[in-house]
């Protein structure tokens, strides 16, 4: 976080740790009686982090991933980074993070594209109820 709150991007070593992690959380989460949900947030930038969580996953039973892909023009969230007040990232990763991005391909069966743009409340509803 300290790279972050510099405006230093992170490397791929760098996020090596945090996809690991969230991979191992999926492969262990709790059965509760009535949950049928895990919910998970993260940048998953790269189509390699896309194929790559999914595998523990898949591996630790009947769970069905989908990701969110949150979409927005550059300028829509660079706008949005400069008006939050006391977040630890700095407003300048917007650009390093879209230098990263690689959108979701036609193949990726297991993302769905959903606009930010409208408002908040339009965007929870195509987001819960795809």
């Amino acid at each position: 976080m300290d790279k972050m709150h510099r405006g230093e991007p992170l490397t791929d070593l760098d996020r090596q740790h945090w996809l690991e992690t969230l991979r191992h959380h999926a492969s262990i989460r709790p059965q509760e009686p009535g949950s049928n949900y895990l919910v998970m947030t993260c940048s998953a930038l790269k189509r390699d982090y896309r194929d790559t969580l999914p595998d523990r996953c898949r591996r630790s039973g009947d769970l069905r991933i989908l990701f969110l892909f949150l979409d927005a023009p550059e300028s829509v969230l660079q706008h949005r980074a400069e008006a939050r007040k006391g977040y630890f990232a700095n407003p300048d990763l917007v650009v390093t993070q879209f230098e990263a991005l690689e959108r979701p391909g036609i193949d990726e069966q297991d993302t769905m594209i959903v606009s930010v743009i409208p408002p908040l409340e339009e965007v929870q509803r195509v987001a819960l109820c795809p």
